[in-house]
């Protein structure tokens, strides 16, 4: 008896689902505050417009950036490993493996390079 009272008790009031303000900003959006003046703030509301308009029209593409950098490294010294293997008649293993990965080793630090100088970084 006293169970069905609280329950009758409990359910007035409170939240309720479909309760509150609707959502009408896209998956993602968190809530920012700024101090802004009424042009900075009507320019930046403009700015967000064109940039949801914008967006709507454009497939979200997820990418994992890690992996197809694995699998582009691969395609590319998977054919050079198969050459040096058959060059050095197959073995030894350990010697052709420490080259390859010394090669890569020194191909990207030779890029990084080369990016800094381009972009003044160093």
């Amino acid at each position: 008896m006293t169970e069905e009272i609280m329950k009758k008790i409990n359910t007035h009031g409170g939240a309720r689902e479909g309760a509150g303000r609707k959502k009408i900003l896209p998956d993602g959006a968190k809530p920012s505050t700024f101090i802004l003046t009424e042009d900075e703030k009507l320019a930046v509301k403009d700015y967000i417009v064109s940039m949801r308009k914008e967006a709507a029209g454009k497939p979200r593409v997820s990418i994992n950036i890690e992996e197809e950098l694995f699998k582009l490294a691969f395609q590319m010294l998977k054919p050079v490993a198969a050459t040096m293997i058959k060059i050095n008649g197959g073995r030894p293993w350990g010697k052709i493996e420490k080259l390859l990965k010394d090669a890569a080793v020194m191909a990207f630090k030779d890029a990084v390079c080369d990016y800094e100088h381009e972009h003044g970084l160093k």
